[in-house]
């Protein structure tokens, strides 16, 4: 997945995004170390079509952080981001 950067390159370090669109959820770990050095880790949860038309208390979208946070060993990460 390519995901498009709109930086001024002055920042640094790890960045979560989150994209709820269409019938999926997607999950993005940026991480800045310079203008010339990104790295992104994606995640893309599919979601059906009870949960794209339903009440919207069926999976919440921590759900799906929390998961792609543990594949990619950041449990403890971003909680000290506070």
């Amino acid at each position: 997945m390519n995901a498009r950067c709109d930086v001024l390159f002055s920042e640094r370090g790890n960045f979560l995004a989150l994209y709820l669109g269409g019938t999926n959820f997607r999950i993005l770990l940026i991480n800045i170390r310079s203008k010339e050095e990104q790295d992104v880790k994606s995640k893309e949860f599919s979601l059906s079509n009870d949960r794209i038309t339903g009440p919207g208390n069926e999976v919440p979208p921590a759900y799906f952080v929390a998961t792609f946070n543990y594949a990619e060993g950041l449990q403890n990460t971003l909680a000290s981001m506070r």
